[in-house]
């Protein structure tokens, strides 16, 4: 604008006249101006509550946009897959949509933390982080320039295991005796876990009985898997060894791993 107009240079002709020479004579000189359009971004998420470890945890992003270079961005053009619902939230200064030299821009948008997230999908993928990237293009600049921002996720598997044992007639005092037990894993962690081995030494033949509400294969957050088994008193228990020993009683320990807890949890029931 201004002199320069839409060459970019400064021109200007200078004229003289005398009462001898009335027509004027002119000269001309023209200084180019070194025009430089240029921007930064920047973006910086927060977790509402500090720690992104829930499903629906929320991410505040924050993008701002400043105009470093010398001359007006126009057509200001700002992007993030992650946060399709952008909003302006202020530093057009003068409000003429036009993004002025030293002018800063804050966009703001939110990201809520889903169980596809924890898993190790969604967003996160393998890395356990949520990641992005924000993109701003103007006309003056249209090679998209970017900043990206990292949320780590705090990912905690766990579980527990739980096991009771019954005895149908309601004693272990003759051969044959029946003891139904019951197991029961529980994810009470924040991530899917695969792979799930339940194991007792006294019951090896374990029935899987239910507790996978959606089929498939995986102990999701809050799903309660129940096993069980049966253990028949013998003689050799009577008599204080077998399974019973010397202590008269019938013990045992099931045991639970997944990929994600390799580490054995016990779980232990004696009966009389």
């Amino acid at each position: 604008g201004g002199n320069a107009g839409s060459d970019g240079d400064i021109d200007n002709t200078a004229s003289v006249t005398t009462t001898q020479t009335p027509t004027p004579i002119d000269a001309s000189w023209t200084v180019p101006l070194v025009i430089t359009p240029d921007l930064t971004i920047e973006k910086v998420g927060v977790v509402q509550d500090g720690s992104a470890n829930a499903v629906g945890d929320v991410i505040d992003y924050t993008i701002t946009v400043t105009n470093t270079g010398n001359t007006v961005l126009t057509n200001v053009a700002v992007s993030d897959p992650l946060l399709p619902s952008l909003t302006f939230s202020g530093g057009d200064t003068n409000g003429d949509g036009k993004l002025d030299v030293g002018e800063v821009w804050t966009y703001t948008g939110t990201y809520t933390v889903t169980q596809a997230d924890l898993n190790g999908g969604g967003n996160a993928g393998s890395d356990g982080d949520i990641d992005n990237t924000a993109s701003v293009t103007t006309t003056q600049t249209p090679t998209p320039i970017d900043a990206s921002w990292t949320v780590p996720l705090v990912i905690t598997p766990d579980l527990t295991i739980e096991k009771v044992g019954v005895v149908q007639d309601g004693s272990a005092n003759a051969v044959g005796d029946v003891i139904d037990y019951t197991i029961t894993v529980t994810n009470t962690g924040n991530t899917v876990l695969t792979n799930v081995a339940v194991s007792d030494p006294l019951l090896p033949s374990l029935t899987f009985s239910g507790g996978d509400t959606n089929g498939d294969g995986k102990l999701d957050v809050g799903e309660v898997w129940t096993y069980t088994g049966t253990y028949t008193v013998t003689q050799a228990d009577l008599n204080g060894g077998g399974n019973a020993g010397s202590d008269g009683d019938i013990d045992n320990t099931a045991s639970v791993t997944t990929t994600q807890t390799p580490t054995p949890i016990d779980a232990s029931w004696t009966v009389p």
